[in-house]
């Protein structure tokens, strides 16, 4: 089930009756989106039933409980989220998984400001702001302990980038957007500029784990689990501008150790020292997308550092940045190539 966080109430946008009010039809990147999500629900690859008469007594507070959830994440300025069955994710850490965790909440948080949609500098827009695993880790911590101090019975853990589940993946699965060629998540409002977040639901107790499938399910009718993917737009801008097609720029740069002639050639070539962001600049499908109003985004910015702001940063500053865990030696590294070119 989807909920818009664009009225008070928590809605479904996958509902025939709502989603042509929701969604512009001048607009056809949008109209693309919403060919492929409806596909989607017409295949029969999402159920978003969530009718009251098919779930017990007790499967209520389930409910209840996500609704719970939803609401903070709203007030958090969050953009979006999507109930999934654990079933239905695609597990790349099974050593973070909760224990008798039965479904993921996957949602969005979009972090593009104002300030950064017309700043340039050489760190990727996404780092420009205090480190968002702050924002995540500060928001994870108010969600737990409100939530499981009025829903005991659920257990309560939340995860982003480092994750028990590959999130593009749940992300598109659970119609929160569409995914890009270049392998990025694709939203309707806010273009790929977004962060993708997952709250984990767990219970001791058998009855809340064995929670209603007609809840989520992405199992078609001949009885398979739907591997359904919506693609973008297919342009090939970014691919075309792409700086490193064999190996992604913003990898290359977050590296550790020497670095190869082709690799130092590129970062100075580029001016890049952290991250990449060409192939969401070219990309139609983030042309005239709504900006972030989380604070958290738009305070603190750095776009560009320069070596001797490095040097005279100090650790609790270094720590907030998004380059921190690679080290200073990382970014030091990056700028002397840069400071070289120049």
């Amino acid at each position: 089930m989807i909920y818009s966080f664009k009225n008070t109430e928590l809605q479904s946008l996958f509902r025939s009756d709502l989603i042509l009010f929701k969604i512009p039809h001048a607009n056809p990147h949008i109209l693309y989106i919403l060919h492929h999500l409806l596909d989607f629900v017409n295949n029969g690859c999402y159920n978003i039933s969530m009718n009251t008469k098919y779930m017990p007594e007790e499967k209520n507070r389930f409910r209840e409980a996500v609704n719970y959830v939803c609401s903070i994440l709203e007030s958090a300025g969050c953009s979006s989220a999507s109930i999934l069955d654990i079933s239905d994710c695609i597990i790349d850490r099974s050593y973070l998984m909760p224990e008798n965790a039965s479904h993921a909440l996957i949602f969005t948080v979009p972090y593009l400001s104002k300030a950064a949609q017309y700043t340039k500098g050489n760190l990727s827009v996404y780092a420009a702001p205090r480190d968002y695993h702050i924002f995540f880790s500060e928001l994870f911590k108010n969600i737990k302990a409100k939530t499981e101090k009025i829903f005991p019975e659920f257990s309560i853990n939340g995860f982003s980038d480092h994750s028990p589940i590959n999130e593009v993946n749940a992300a598109v699965r659970a119609g929160l957007g569409i995914l890009g060629d270049n392998h990025l998540l694709i939203t309707p409002d806010y273009g790929s500029y977004v962060f993708i977040g997952e709250i984990f639901f767990s219970a001791d107790e058998e009855k809340y784990r064995k929670i209603s499938r007609s809840i989520t399910d992405t199992t078609s009718e001949n009885g398979k689990k739907s591997t359904m993917i919506s693609g973008c737009l297919h342009c090939g801008k970014c691919i075309k501008a792409c700086p490193s097609p064999n190996e992604c720029l913003s990898a290359i740069t977050q590296k550790k150790g020497n670095l190869t002639e082709a690799e130092v050639k590129l970062i100075s070539t580029t001016g890049t020292v952290w991250g990449c962001d060409v192939c969401q600049k070219v990309c139609p499908m983030n042309q005239g997308i709504k900006l972030s109003e989380i604070p958290f985004f738009s305070e603190k910015l750095s776009f560009n550092i320069t070596y001797s702001e490095l040097e005279n940063m100090s650790e609790p500053d270094f720590s907030e940045r998004a380059y921190a865990w690679r080290g200073k030696n990382t970014i030091e590294r990056n700028l002397k190539i840069t400071d070289k070119k120049n």
